[in-house]
Order: structure tokens, then sequence, then C-alpha cells
């Protein structure tokens, strides 16, 4: 179901052939993504798909892939998307100092580029950051 608001975008494959599912021994479709309309736009370009990532293909069999890593398939989602404005991360506050960086499961780390990255503050703010090379 789709709204003006929401899309699962993963809809034609559960529409599709029981061979793309992503849980294919019951055989269904479970795994899904769901989109707000701020992504629409980004989807709808031609180099955005979606598809159900059939890496039992890259293995011996099924069911090695069923037994070692998972009884579903993953779902990815490529969306393609305008350019993003380099923004640099010099124009910080003179208030706060930089405690630490973190990546999106919380580990310290250095800036990288191409990588979500958050930027804690002694103040207590933290800042999104992307550095794209």
């Amino acid at each position: 179901m789709n709204t003006p608001d929401y899309s699962f975008v993963d809809l034609p494959i559960a529409l599709g052939s029981s061979t793309n599912f992503s849980y294919p021994t019951w055989p269904s479709h479970l795994d899904h993504i769901l989109i707000s309309d701020d992504l629409f736009t980004d989807f709808s370009k031609p180099n955005s798909e979606i598809a159900c990532i059939r890496i039992d293909d890259y293995m011996s069999s099924w069911n090695t892939y069923n037994n070692n890593i998972s009884d579903h398939r993953p779902v990815g989602l490529k969306l393609e998307v305008d350019a993003i404005i380099n923004t640099t991360l010099e124009t910080k506050s003179l208030d706060k100092n930089l405690i630490k960086v973190v990546d999106v499961l919380g580990r310290e780390t250095t800036s990288k580029n191409n990588t979500p990255l958050f930027y804690m503050y002694d103040d207590g703010s933290v800042e999104k950051g992307i550095v794209v090379e």
C-alpha cells in the first residue's frame, strides 16, 4: 500500500516471481523497504533500483547460505541522488570543542571520505557530516 507520503519501493519484488523473494523457502517476500516522499524523486531516477540481493548465488548452494548466514536474503535499495554540496567542517563555533568523531555504529574513528560521521562536541551538540571526494 502506498500513500502520498510513503511508498513500499519493493512492491515489484513482492508481486513478481517467487525466485526473487527475500524468504525463498516459504516462498514469501517478508523484508520490505518503505521510503518517505522526500526520496520519491531520487527513487524515480534511472540509476535507482531495488533488488533482493541473491547472495546465495555466490555460494555453493542455498542450503550453505541458509545454514551459515540467514534464511532471508537482504533487500537493497540504491538511490541516484543529486550532487551533494561539500561543506567544510572548519566553520565550527569557537564556543565548542570537538570531543570525538564516531561512525554510524558509534565506533570512534577519524575523518573518512564518503562515510557518514557524527561529530560530538563538549557542549553536547552533535553534527552529522559526510565529506564527498
